[in-house]
């Protein structure tokens, strides 16, 4: 629960950080807009990053196969 409640704790202060580097950035801009600050992803972005990260586990998946794993047996000796 504890544990819980810290990592809370950092979620808060890790988005208040952002939020004044935010701010701080607006101050500093000529004309700031808001996407200058934030861009919201988009449902295009996380579908390609999606379909990259799929192939990149295809190719791992693939090189991975070229090699045979075989379970060891134990030997009582070795103790």
């Amino acid at each position: 629960m504890m544990r819980m409640e810290r990592e809370h704790l950092h979620d808060e202060l890790e988005r208040a950080a952002r939020i004044a580097l935010m701010h701080e950035q607006a101050a500093r801009a000529k004309r700031p807009k808001l996407s200058d600050l934030y861009k919201r992803p988009t449902d295009e972005q996380s579908d390609k990053t999606l379909a990259e990260k799929a192939e990149a586990a295809n190719h791992a998946q693939e090189w991975l196969s070229q090699f045979t794993f075989e379970a060891r047996k134990k030997n009582k000796e070795r103790r």
